[in-house]
């Protein structure tokens, strides 16, 4: 497992798509400017000397390496986030009554907390962000993979990570991952997602507001945002570093893990071919989004067999219509593919344990949920999978 089997990259694969002039640029504004910052630092660091060995196997130097780029990238988000809610927190203390008479300022006390607040925060995002990039492209170069401006669908891929952007939702080879999601679903999960951070701090401060109220310090609950901002700062640089990890030993995972399931030169009948690009689809519909690892899977099956039929991958229930018709070993092999989708992201949501759950019952086997997980552990965390991880995923009827 340790030799180097990684293709050489095909120019193709390298080179940014031709753009129409006339066109203007989709892409988001936010992308676009991460994406020139990260192109503009990939050409000044240099690559560590680590060992040669596949992306998706970290050796100890390697762990070393990201570990202390992860605690360094926390350690910097986390003070970040302190200074910006202290800056806050000295605005709304020194505006206090206690403090200086509302009549005495040339503006109500809410305008000068506000503006505090917009300014700090804005401060707060750019060095966020740009700390972000800089532990993302840092963790690339660390695992020995060097990030150049031509590899635009890698760079793509670290700057929605280290920007926490979400994963593209356009189809690609015929997969549409939002074809089985309401769009009043996706509203609501942004909402939330956006809301966590001021209800955090808002239960915080009220919690510390009836503490501090017995003992007459009420005015320092301001102070409760510098912890609870630095902690939240501290945990997304955490988890923005973790996701570029696995995006980072993604590729070669996906080829890896293709290889060990469908050994080159093994056939498949038709009906095999179908049901294991059925899997790969409806395992993207139950995230909603085409994270780059699954694409990069879909492509390694696409490099063997063609464009999938599009009856394959027009939803979910095509993959549960095939289980039951496919040969043993065909259909072992599609739901070693399906399970290799849903942990190549490095985590098991709601929707994929549904899915891999329900596929298992179609197929009359029973659900191995337990060597799901270590596969999926095993992903996340760059260690070696062996064909005996993929074999277990394939349990007694």
């Amino acid at each position: 497992m340790t030799q180097d089997t990684t293709p050489e990259p095909r120019q193709a694969d390298l080179a940014p798509a031709p753009v129409d002039q006339a066109t203007p640029d989709p892409t988001p504004l936010m992308e676009r400017l991460g994406l020139r910052y990260m192109a503009s630092i990939s050409t000044t660091m240099v690559v560590p000397d680590v060992a040669d060995d596949t992306i998706h196997l970290l050796n100890e130097a390697e762990r070393a390496a990201m570990a202390g780029i992860v605690r360094h990238g926390i350690g910097l988000s986390a003070l970040i986030g302190a200074l910006s809610g202290l800056a806050t927190a000295i605005v709304e203390i020194l505006t206090h009554a206690d403090f200086i008479a509302p009549e005495r300022l040339p503006a109500p006390p809410i305008v000068w907390i506000a503006v505090a607040t917009v300014v700090a925060t804005v401060v707060e995002i750019a060095l966020i962000y740009r700390v972000c990039l800089r532990s993302v492209n840092a963790l690339a170069q660390s695992a020995g993979l060097v990030v150049v401006a031509q590899q635009e669908e890698i760079l793509r891929s670290l700057v929605r990570a280290a920007l926490e952007l979400p994963n593209s939702a356009t189809p690609a080879f015929g997969i549409n991952p939002r074809r089985e999601i309401s769009q009043a679903w996706l509203i609501a999960v942004g909402l939330i997602y956006k809301a966590k951070v001021s209800l955090t701090n808002f239960i915080f401060k009220a919690l510390v507001r009836r503490m501090l109220a017995r003992v007459g310090l009420r005015v320092l609950e301001a102070l409760v945002a510098v912890p609870v901002v630095a902690i939240w700062d501290g945990a997304v640089c955490w988890k923005v570093l973790r996701e570029a990890r696995i995006r980072v030993l993604g590729p070669s995972a996906a080829q890896a893990l293709t290889e060990m399931i469908l050994p080159a030169g093994r056939a498949l009948s038709p009906a095999g071919i179908e049901a294991v690009f059925a899997a790969l689809a409806a395992a993207i519909m139950s995230q909603a989004e085409l994270h780059p690892n699954l694409l990069a899977m879909v492509r390694e099956l696409v490099g063997r067999f063609g464009e999938p039929p599009s009856s394959a991958v027009s939803n979910s229930k095509a993959l549960m219509e095939a289980l039951p018709t496919l040969p043993d070993d065909e259909r072992a092999i599609a739901l070693q593919f399906l399970c290799a989708a849903a942990a190549l992201d490095g985590r098991l949501s709601w929707g994929e344990r549904k899915l891999t759950r329900s596929a298992f019952e179609a197929a009359g086997m029973r659900w191995p949920i337990h060597s799901l997980k270590i596969l999926t552990a095993r992903l996340s965390n760059g260690e070696a999978v062996e064909p005996g991880d993929i074999e277990a995923l394939i349990q007694a009827r």
